[in-house]
């Protein structure tokens, strides 16, 4: 940005040249987005068993397998009003419940709040998500959800 201006003051140059530079900026974001609540729909166990409670010819056939996770952002957690500045979501899965570390598998962009895992050789497996905001922070991990065959 450049401006003219003068300070009816003879010792100095007139007109003064003043080439200023813009700055803009904005105060570093350090505070985390709540946790989310995590769902997972429930296995399709009954409608594949037969009368006598052992599985049905239909579940015999089946190779792959997908677990539906659904989620919700609060909007206050305790007295504390949540960030609504969300970014992403991340999901991060293990495949066995005594397994000690969970993987991450997947983002999906906010305002989205659902996940379907697919393409799984089994229902098994345990879950939770993250929320990252615009600056980056992430929350706390959300309850840990986990699925098991039927």
């Amino acid at each position: 940005m450049e401006t003219v201006g003068t300070y009816n003051e003879r010792l100095l140059e007139d007109p003064l040249i003043n080439a200023s530079q813009e700055l803009c900026s904005s105060p570093l974001d350090t505070v985390k987005p709540c946790a989310v609540v995590l769902a997972i729909d429930p296995t399709p166990c009954a409608q594949w068993a037969s009368e006598e409670g052992s599985p049905s010819p239909s579940f015999c056939s089946v190779s792959t397998y997908s677990n539906h996770l659904s989620w919700v952002y609060p909007q206050t957690e305790g007295d504390k009003e949540c960030d609504q500045d969300l970014s992403r979501y991340r999901i991060y899965y293990k495949r066995y419940e005594e397994d000690r570390e969970f993987t991450l598998i997947d983002s999906v962009w906010s305002p989205v709040q659902v996940y379907n895992h697919i393409n799984l050789t089994s229902f098994a497996g345990c879950y939770y998500v993250t929320v990252v905001d615009r600056s980056g922070n992430e929350s706390a991990p959300s309850n840990i959800v986990c699925q098991d065959n039927c």
